[in-house]
């Protein structure tokens, strides 16, 4: 039997850590070298199951392609548990799981896709567990025992998933299915899946899970958290408005700065919607209402009069007390790739409703962290956190533990100035020692990144529009209405995301213009501040 070591990183809606799959030894799984246990499309009409050989292959020789041939966007089918999926249905015995459960992923595609795994038992309780994996990466899908256990509903891409009733009977499992989220699914896309291990019973064969600490974080430490062979132009015609003599030697990234001066988004760098998150009710991310043009991307939202498809598959998954998707479709745009350190400049545009407009950093599945750089509401129709005029700039950090724990940090800048009347310049610098948050070139806000609770995760770059934000009511179908000539009230204008990196450490020393809360922006560039 073969032997090997394969790094693996936890996926788990609960838990955290390392886990490393330890040497072949006998406890369990799906290798597909002999072909005579092949899982099968719950959807073969529009589906292609088969063997391979080559790219993706992690055990053997074999592995298996699963590909949606006819793509379920365009005909407006989407199912949030994934309709079409890649099955592996039991024996009357049905299977067990021990220590813990794991499969490699592969992505052959030219866009990324979230992967959805689905387990059921004899008593038909079901979990699920989701994570994206990159065009042409490798990813490593690992649950430990207890992440089968019954637990509290835990905020993960702020949607409950499974286990939230009982715990699953990991003793009698009668399948697994592997599917793709339809709503991110084109024609032809797909993944390739082999070495799933630590399942027991009628048809498998086994390996060993064993759990490796988490690594001691040191202060001051800067690991290297963004994508590996990431293309940087050297003396970019770019620089940061916060340093214009380009003190740190930056270095503009290719793969997330854009200047969107074409007529469509660019899906080797972007998703036109939010591959782990459906939105925050009432409203939903719809893909319609992402465009490019005029040199700006644009995220709008839309009032609905009746309910659309996509929110009609979404409150199927909501539990009866549950607040439904209605009346308000928004939009987002994903990264594909996952980002790190680096400054973050962004020229924009945010919509006067109650609707915020966020520039923002989250990964629920691998660091568990997420950046708020702003999630602006224009318009607040009541008067709670968020003045009423359009002037609040909101900003936090969080920091996502085990049981649903959320270590947070949270500012509320009053800038003076109503922000959604014309483009302003967002900046953002993520290191090893400070995030610091920027408008207009001024700083407006510094948050100790140092050893405790500190964000170092690659995260995906968001931008999105977000109902019920800061306790702000949604907006009413009047608040839609705009006359011809005039601007869409409900329209995030983006002029352009731009990137960089630096190999010249970030000082230690705290700024000296870490300023008030407090301070009127306007002011403070009056000043020269």
């Amino acid at each position: 039997m073969f032997k090997k070591i394969l790094a693996i990183t936890l996926f788990s809606t609960t838990l955290g850590g390392f886990v490393l799959a330890d040497e072949l030894i006998p406890t369990t799984g799906f290798t597909f070298e002999s072909g005579d246990f092949m899982p099968v499309s719950t959807n073969s009409a529009i589906s292609t199951v088969k063997t391979i050989t080559g790219a993706g292959v992690t055990n053997g020789n074999k592995a298996v392609l699963f590909t949606i041939d006819e793509g379920l966007l365009p005909q407006g089918k989407y199912n949030t548990s994934a309709s079409t999926k890649l099955a592996f249905k039991a024996p009357a015995s049905g299977w067990q799981i021990k220590d813990g459960f794991s499969a490699d992923l592969y992505n052959p595609g030219p866009t990324g896709i979230q992967v959805r795994l689905i387990m059921t038992d004899s008593s038909g309780t079901s979990a699920m567990f989701f994570t994206s994996v990159p065009t042409r990466k490798k990813y490593t899908l690992n649950l430990t025992a207890d992440s089968f256990k019954q637990q509290a509903e835990t905020w993960v891409a702020e949607t409950p998933i499974g286990l939230s009733k009982k715990a699953l009977d990991i003793n009698n499992i009668k399948s697994i299915e592997f599917g793709i989220y339809e709503i991110s699914a084109y024609p032809g896309d797909g993944f390739i899946l082999d070495n799933v291990q630590g399942v027991t019973g009628e048809g498998t064969s086994n390996y060993n899970l064993v759990v490796k600490p988490k690594r001691e974080i040191i202060y001051g430490e800067r690991i290297d958290n963004n994508p590996a062979n990431e293309p940087l132009i050297e003396n970019p015609e770019f620089l940061p408005l916060t340093d214009p003599d380009n003190t740190r030697q930056w270095k503009m990234s290719e793969m997330f700065s854009d200047e969107f001066d074409g007529n469509e988004l660019d899906t080797t760098k972007w998703s036109g919607y939010h591959r782990f998150w459906t939105g925050r009710q009432p409203s939903i991310f719809d893909p319609k209402n992402v465009s490019v043009g005029e040199g700006n991307l644009v995220l709008t939202s839309t009032w609905e009069d009746a309910p659309t498809e996509l929110m009609i598959e979404a409150n199927k998954k909501l539990k009866v007390q549950e607040q439904k998707y209605q009346d308000i479709s928004s939009s987002a745009v994903q990264s594909i790739e996952p980002t790190g350190y680096g400054y973050y400049e962004l020229r924009a545009k945010t919509a006067p409703i109650s609707i915020a407009s966020a520039f923002w950093f989250r990964d629920p599945y691998k660091s568990k962290q997420e950046i708020d750089i702003f999630e602006q509401v224009g318009r607040p129709r009541n008067d709670n956190k968020l003045k009423q005029d359009g002037s609040s700039y909101p900003m936090n950090t969080h920091w996502f533990q085990e049981a649903g724990v959320d270590i947070s940090g949270s500012a509320i800048y009053n800038t003076g100035i109503d922000l959604t009347a014309d483009y302003h310049i967002y900046g953002f610098e993520w290191d090893t020692y400070y995030l610091r948050f920027y408008i207009d070139g001024v700083l407006v806000h510094e948050r100790d990144n140092s050893i405790e609770h500190k964000i170092d995760g690659a995260q995906y770059l968001l931008f999105d529009m977000e109902t019920n934000i800061y306790g702000c009511i949604p907006p009413l179908k009047e608040d839609f209405e705009f006359a011809p000539g005039e601007r869409n009230p409900a329209d995030y204008e983006i002029d352009y995301i731009r990137v960089w990196r630096s190999d010249v450490p970030q000082s230690s020393e705290k700024s000296d213009n870490a300023y008030d809360l407090e301070l009127d922006l306007k002011a403070a560039k009056e000043a020269g501040l």
